[in-house]
C-alpha cells in the first residue's frame, strides 16, 4: 500500500512540475503572441 502511496506522489510531483513549466512559458510569452505564432 505504501508504494502505491509513493508511487501516486512521484507522478503528482511529475505532474505539477510540467504544468509548472507550461504556465511559465505561457507568461513569458504571452498568451497573444502564442496564438499569433499558431496562426502563422
Amino acid at each position: 500500500m505504501q508504494s502505491f502511496i509513493q508511487g501516486v506522489v512521484d507522478g503528482y510531483i511529475i505532474f505539477l512540475f510540467f504544468e509548472g513549466l507550461l504556465l511559465f512559458s505561457l507568461i513569458r510569452n504571452g498568451k497573444k503572441s502564442r496564438k499569433k505564432n499558431l496562426k502563422t
